[in-house]
């Protein structure tokens, strides 16, 4: 609020009375921050998941060595660890590159024009 007056911030980082900015670009402002809402509850909860595997993991790693002399992993430290029954897994690699931004792009099969 300026003024008394509510403000957006435009792409140039420039406050813009609310009045002007346009319905269309309201709705898009809207549901971009509710899908980045999700997005970001949904990336909090895999950290914690790839934190607990990653300790899970540390810890069979130090079992194995102390008590069997063994070690899991190839030379570029991925290493995969399997049930008895086989039915699921679990993989760790170490990540290569990652990024992120403020933008929210939706994948071709999420089209409507796919």
């Amino acid at each position: 609020m300026v003024d008394g007056k509510e403000h957006r911030t435009d792409t140039k980082g420039s406050l813009v009375p609310i009045t002007l900015v346009k319905p269309r670009d309201l709705l898009q402002d809207e549901t971009t921050r509710k899908i980045m809402g999700y997005a970001i509850a949904l990336s909090e909860q895999a950290s914690r998941f790839k934190a607990h595997v990653a300790e899970d993991i540390s810890l069979f790693e130090e079992i194995l060595a102390l008590e069997y002399e063994a070690k899991i992993g190839g030379p570029k430290g991925n290493k995969t660890i399997m049930p008895m029954t086989v039915f699921s897994g679990s993989q760790s690699a170490p990540q290569i590159n990652t990024s992120s931004g403020p933008s929210c792009r939706l994948p071709r099969a999420w089209s409507t024009n796919a």
